[in-house]
């Protein structure tokens, strides 16, 4: 029993063996296959990218292309495009606002072929005549339709409204003033041609804090002005010079009873070269001083330009807004003789503007060919 048992066991044994070797070899052979699958699908993987990697490269390839393309078209398009015109006057590199209303001139007066006072003059237009106005210039400059022509003309001449007039004075002073529409305006011109209305009084007059001539009998400026002034005459004291103000605002009846006072000591006609009619004055509109110094004892006087005070004023007076508003060699522009004492306010732009051209009100605004 106990060889056959023997020859059973090993029979057994050998089977048992047979049986985990041939796993073993299904075990290796999985294996072996599965790595086999693996580095297929590896290989394609990589194939598989490849081809994206071309694909995408190929795409931003077309990209490019297309964008060199279309930035071509475009570049091409804009030469093709008309580029925006220059302006070709001084009105357009301003700026010109479009408006629709009929304007009035407050004289005869130059229209122009820009908004500046260095423009061509086109024609003439009579005070009072209605005017077409399409456009108002940064300036100040009105664009203006007449004769079929596009020119222009400053709103210092022109009214919104139609003109009004006031009549003063008898024989041969009677007038006919045109009233100014604009009497509260820093830039108001009031000459010999455009008048304030007789009951015109600025509502803001207040006394300058500044040293007064003995002879001093109206001391009041409008607000603003006074404030200007005040800086004017502590300019002066720092650089040692010693200003005095002497006559501000006088009333439209004030200026009558000096104007016909110097008409009986002077006559008419000589009164009118260095005194003005009522309504005609700048002192009523409160932005005129009257100044002197000591060195011409306090009085108004032509040689008051020829002092230091004088020649000071005249260099620096528009550092604060104002001007010799009658200066030498413009009598005939102004209508005044020389007076280098009468500084007017206009505000420091405008004033700057005066002093670097050398020209008055009239001038600048275009009122003089």
């Amino acid at each position: 029993m106990t060889h056959s048992y023997r020859n059973n066991m090993t029979k057994s044994t050998k089977s048992i063996r047979q049986r985990v070797y041939l796993k073993k070899q299904l075990l290796l052979l999985a294996l072996l296959a599965a790595l086999i699958l693996f580095i297929t699908g590896c290989t394609l993987n990589s194939e598989d990218n490849g081809e994206e990697e071309n694909d995408d490269t190929g795409e931003v390839e077309n990209e490019e292309e297309n964008g060199k393309e279309e930035e071509s078209g475009e570049a091409e398009n804009d030469d093709d495009e008309e580029a925006p015109a220059e302006p070709q006057t001084l009105a357009e590199e301003l700026g010109i606002e479009k408006i629709n209303r009929t304007m009035y001139p407050l004289l005869t007066i130059s229209y122009r072929a820009d908004a500046t006072h260095e423009a061509e003059v086109l024609g003439e237009i009579l005070k009072k005549d209605p005017l077409e106005a399409t456009g108002i210039v940064a300036n100040g400059w009105i664009r203006v339709e007449t004769d079929n022509t596009e020119a222009y003309i400053h709103q210092a001449f022109l009214s919104e409204e139609e003109i009004e007039t006031v009549t003063w004075g008898s024989g041969e002073m009677e007038e006919e003033m045109i009233l100014i529409p604009n009497p509260k305006e820093i830039d108001a011109i009031v000459n010999k041609e455009l008048a304030l209305a007789p009951d015109f009084h600025p509502d803001d007059l207040v006394q300058p804090d500044v040293i007064w001539a003995e002879v001093s009998n109206f001391r009041y400026m409008r607000a603003e002005a006074a404030e200007a002034l005040e800086d004017l005459f502590d300019h002066a004291s720092e650089e040692g010079l010693t200003l005095l103000g002497r006559t501000g605002y006088r009333s439209y009846e004030a200026q009558e009873n000096i104007f016909i006072n110097f008409v009986n000591n002077h006559g008419y006609e000589e009164a009118r070269t260095f005194s003005a009619k009522p309504g005609q004055s700048e002192h009523q509109t409160g932005l005129a001083m009257d100044i002197t110094a000591d060195s011409v004892d306090g009085g108004l006087s032509g040689d008051f330009g020829s002092t230091e005070e004088g020649q000071w004023v005249e260099e620096n007076a528009h550092l604060h807004g104002y001007i010799i508003r009658y200066p030498r060699d413009k009598e005939e522009i102004t209508g005044y003789i020389y007076e280098p004492w009468h500084i007017r306010y206009v505000g420091v732009d405008l004033a700057t503007e005066l002093y670097e051209t050398g020209l008055t009100m009239e001038e600048y605004f275009g009122r003089i060919q």
